[in-house]
């Protein structure tokens, strides 16, 4: 457009009637007082749409918030009763060593009294020969009872009685007895269950686990050799530490 021009173009008044000069590429060519008063003009409102001018008290907060970091909403500071908490928290007892501590003040509640102890055998009433073990050892004058075994099938308690005769205190003394036929433990054997029940009794925390075997394990059952049943019994004693009883029928284990 300038080219174009017979006359010579000398300043941004000429410049911006010229097609396709606005007013940046006029001011850019002519730095007069015009072109700047239009540039300011035009900046100015462009700030006034984009900016709105901030108050003396806004701006003495956002310099201060500046400085200062907020954290963010819905998030307060942990506070020392929090952390404390925490502390603790990992600082608690396991519920194994929970229940003994427990155990053991009640334990020690009973020191001072004056109580009548006797031993009694427990069954897990869930047995299949629960009844008739309980006859069969009550016929030897030991006191024996049904109840549910958390774990195990066979153990011993001492209980304490007053002088009228009522039961204050129950012990769990340190034996527990799991019972398997010869059948039952070649079951067992194929599947997760045999070790499972070994790990169960091994977290129990009481010293003498016993695994009490009913049958002959001298000849070959179905699908299952001998030696693999001695195999099995050779592992709980070496390995897992536990003990093992053989008897050939339920009137040998009484």
């Amino acid at each position: 457009s300038i080219r174009k021009e017979a006359v010579p173009i000398l300043s941004y008044e000429q410049a911006i009637k010229l097609n396709g000069i606005g007013p940046s590429i006029a001011s850019s060519l002519f730095q007069n007082d015009d072109a700047k008063s239009v540039r300011g003009e035009n900046g100015a409102k462009k700030r006034k749409k984009s900016v709105k001018a901030p108050s003396e008290d806004s701006s003495s907060e956002f310099a201060s918030s500046s400085k200062e970091k907020v954290p963010p909403p819905n998030r307060p500071k942990p506070q020392k009763e929090h952390l404390q908490t925490l502390l603790t928290a990992e600082e608690a007892p396991s519920k194994k060593e929970a229940a003994y501590y427990k155990a053991k003040q009640g334990a020690d509640s009973w020191k001072g009294r004056q109580l009548t102890w006797r031993l009694v055998f427990l069954i897990d009433e869930r047995e299949r020969k629960a009844d008739h073990y309980v006859s069969k050892v009550q016929q030897c004058g030991i006191p024996a009872m049904k109840r549910t075994l958390p774990i195990g099938d066979m153990t011993w308690i001492a209980e304490g009685t007053d002088s009228d005769g009522k039961v204050i205190a129950e012990l769990l003394l340190g034996t527990i007895v799991e019972r398997k036929e010869v059948k039952d433990l070649k079951a067992s054997l194929f599947g997760t269950r045999f070790n499972e029940q070994q790990l169960r009794l091994k977290e129990s925390g009481l010293p003498q686990v016993i695994f009490l075997i009913e049958g002959d394990l001298k000849r070959d059952l179905s699908h299952c050799p001998a030696d693999t049943l001695h195999s099995a019994l050779w592992d709980i004693r070496c390995f897992k530490g536990n003990q093992v009883i053989q008897t050939a029928h339920m009137e040998d284990t009484v």
